[in-house]
């Protein structure tokens, strides 16, 4: 098993601030095109029986993208209240690259070692043990 206290992730992988808790890791993992609002989070949690990877990104839709004038940004921005009034919802996507070597391998040690410390956690409460 990983030592949990010596972690191996690096490039453009952290572990986020809830370490202490047994059952719960996060990481904040960093887009490869180096823009600070395309990171994801991830957690893997312990709830009773279940072991979950969740992954959590914030997404936005950016009504002017490339729009020149007033007049056409503000005609963008009433079709887009128009799509979420009668549609009830906005379709987009955005895209997350993990790219160099280093990063790919930081995002697998980050998953292995939160597989690692929830698997940890349910040895020691399958123990009696409540420590992490």
């Amino acid at each position: 098993m990983i030592d949990l206290e010596r972690s191996k992730i690096a490039f453009g992988v952290s572990r986020a601030s809830s370490w202490g808790i047994p059952f719960y890791a996060d990481y904040n993992v960093e887009c490869g095109c180096g823009a600070k609002d395309h990171r994801i989070f991830v957690e893997f949690e312990h709830d009773d029986d279940t072991v979950s990877i969740i992954f959590h990104k914030e997404v936005s839709w950016d009504c002017h993208w490339q729009i020149k004038g007033w007049w056409e940004n503000l005609r963008k921005r009433i079709s887009g209240a128009l799509t979420v009034l009668l549609k009830g919802r906005l379709d987009f996507e955005e895209d997350f690259m993990l790219c160099e070597i280093e990063h790919i391998d930081g995002f697998i040690d980050a998953l292995q070692e939160g597989k690692d410390k929830m698997l940890k956690y349910i040895n020691s409460q399958e123990h009696g043990e409540a420590k992490s």
